[in-house]
């Protein structure tokens, strides 16, 4: 996707994950080749709960990506949201949000049964 200017878009991928290699790493990575296909300039970068992100300013599409743990999302990310400048970087933009989640059980059985 590019814009009327003929740039391509820049987009970047925002994520917390504990583990390197897994589900999340995945997603992001099929995430990034797919908007790379369509022409876009993509970028990935792990949440900091207090981090600068005066960066995401240079960016058209801002992706935000977590794992849920304990049917609560990832901390570093909903952190990031509520404890440092990403959520004013984000007024204006693209945003698009995408959460991970597995369990060994059903979740049904898992939430509602005894």
């Amino acid at each position: 996707m590019t814009s009327t200017t003929n740039k391509p878009m820049k987009a970047i991928i925002l994520y917390d994950s504990q583990s390197v290699g897994g589900s999340t790493d995945r997603l992001i990575d099929s995430i990034g080749k797919k908007l790379a296909k369509s022409g876009a300039y993509v970028e990935k970068a792990r949440c900091k709960t207090n981090g600068d992100f005066s960066f995401v300013e240079e960016f058209d599409l801002v992706l935000l990506g977590a794992p849920i743990y304990y049917l609560l999302v990832a901390s570093k990310l909903s952190g990031a949201l509520s404890k440092s400048s990403l959520r004013t970087m984000l007024k204006g933009k693209k945003v698009a949000l995408f959460v991970i989640c597995g369990s060994p059980e059903p979740m049904a059985q898992f939430l509602y049964l005894p």
